[in-house]
């Protein structure tokens, strides 16, 4: 009976800050992750993590530092909707990407999500021997090279920019079965022609459901307002069963 009047709850994000498009299921799952564990050409002693978020539609982040390396000595990229952002190691703000650097993160961002997801996600239509082709609007396309001895799963997938020329590609990509789908185990990526790094993938992760402000910088999170909080109330929350 004490309890404070209730307030109107702040705006959500997607209505306050950033736009993004209303998020909905691909296939059954409400979004995406990866661990992996990658190793540069550049740096064969040296190895390091990548982490990898999607909510769908459009909604990605990526976190890259050395292997057991300290939090701040990490590098960031963000999309939510139509904007990028990178946050460099040892800063804590954003610079938005624009032009040509948000096309190739978005692009790199894209091909990631189709080669976890295959084949959900794209309209995949033939496009010549052994290749299948996706538009990815606003960025370019994508390929996949059918062959091997699975021959419903790619062993290379590649990104083209809107001049159709190649950006990054997976190549020698493997697969294993888990969960009762089929998820890439390790693949080596390649820029421009050139070998960048070999990538073992640790787990894959399609049960965490990340809010919308994941997807954000911090800096970019708008803080909701009214009052802070002055009284708690405890209740009894009883439990729900959900058979399927």
């Amino acid at each position: 009976p004490n309890a404070p009047a209730a307030r109107q709850p702040s705006p959500p994000l997607a209505v306050s800050g950033p736009q993004a498009p209303q998020r909905h299921k691909i296939g059954n799952l409400q979004g995406l992750g990866h661990r992996s564990r990658i190793v540069f050409a550049s740096y064969p002693d040296r190895p390091h993590e990548l982490e990898l978020s999607f909510g769908f539609p459009e909604r990605a982040r990526s976190l890259l530092r050395p292997e057991g390396a300290r939090l701040a000595q990490r590098a960031l990229n963000y999309r939510f909707g139509d904007q990028l952002w990178s946050i460099a190691p040892g800063e804590k703000e954003s610079q938005e990407l624009t032009g040509v650097h948000a096309a190739e993160a978005g692009m790199e961002f894209e091909l990631r999500r189709a080669l976890f997801l295959w084949p959900l996600g794209f309209d995949w239509t033939a496009a010549g021997k052994n290749r299948l082709r996706a538009e990815v609007d606003g960025f370019g396309h994508l390929e996949a090279v059918m062959d091997g001895d699975s021959p419903h799963l790619p062993i290379q997938m590649e990104a083209f920019d809107a001049e159709d020329q190649e950006r990054e590609s997976f190549r020698a990509v493997s697969w294993i079965e888990e969960d009762e789908r089929a998820r890439p185990a390790g693949f080596d990526v390649y820029l421009r022609g050139g070998f960048v790094w070999e990538e073992e993938v640790i787990e894959v992760d399609t049960e965490t459901r990340s809010l919308d402000a994941w997807f954000l910088p911090a800096d970019k999170r708008v803080q909701p307002g009214g009052d802070a909080v002055r009284t708690n109330i405890s209740f009894q929350l009883a439990p729900l069963v959900f058979k399927r």
